[in-house]
């Protein structure tokens, strides 16, 4: 009976393993990395959603009041910046919380690699040590800067903002809510009070505090508590009056 003896692969049929196996490591790691990044945007979503709907059941219980972006500390109702070394203040998510009770809320998944810190309910933070969290909110709904607001020392949960019913925004002046940003992803080492001022123009700086980091697209919270992803450049639509439509009252 005759046996053949096996015989060893010859150093090119290796290589044309090795190179087989190359290839389609180069092609499939690519797609295992956008169906892993597809997973955390879509869990960034459902963090975005949970908080519109604890921001909503806020207004729901102040008069369909929208939450500030800031509230300073027992005072200063007429401050028009957002907390500094010398005043301390509680950030929208102070206000938000109450209503969510998760802190882990307000970190996106696909954030780890960014400076953003766990956020903390209540910290009572100065500006130097209050970049936490994963998100932003747009400043033209909530913005400190022309609706000035305290909190009353913000004994859990936040008490009423504002001085008047002329500072603050109610959601009957929102115009158009399924178009209207509200909340998103954001890259908050370059924000201290977790905030987009949208002006005229969304300039270098302000578009430093919008993270596309979801596959080149934001996740954005609307006013109407529907979430979706947007390229940034769809941020900065204007109206004919040059104004930017998507985050400003003064479009509505």
């Amino acid at each position: 009976m005759k046996t053949h003896a096996r015989q060893a692969f010859t150093l090119i049929e290796l290589l044309v393993v090795v190179a087989i196996i190359a290839i389609l490591a180069a092609i499939l790691f690519p797609v295992f990395g956008r169906a892993r990044e597809n997973g955390r945007r879509a869990s960034c979503q459902s963090n975005l959603k949970q908080i519109g709907l604890g921001m909503m059941q806020y207004s729901q219980d102040y008069d369909e009041v929208l939450i500030a972006d800031w509230y300073s500390s027992g005072g200063s109702p007429g401050s028009t910046e957002p907390p500094s070394s010398s005043t301390v203040g509680y950030k929208w998510m102070d206000a938000a919380y109450p209503y969510i009770e998760s802190e882990q809320i307000f970190m996106c998944p696909s954030a780890i690699d960014e400076r953003a810190k766990p956020y903390t309910f209540y910290q009572k933070l100065t500006a130097a040590t209050q970049l936490y969290g994963s998100y932003v909110i747009t400043h033209g709904y909530g913005g400190i800067a022309t609706r000035p607001t305290t909190c009353a020392e913000c004994t859990p949960p936040v008490s009423h903002p504002g001085t008047s019913p002329a500072e603050l925004v109610n959601l009957a002046a929102i115009g158009s809510a399924t178009t209207t940003a509200w909340v998103l992803d954001g890259d908050d080492a370059n924000s201290s009070d977790n905030t987009v001022p949208f002006t005229a123009d969304i300039n270098t700086e302000v578009f430093a505090n919008i993270s596309n980091r979801h596959l080149e697209t934001v996740n954005v919270l609307f006013l109407d508590g529907h979430v979706k992803a947007v390229k940034r450049d769809a941020l900065n639509r204007k109206n004919a009056a040059g104004v930017v439509s998507m985050a400003t009252i003064q479009d509505d």
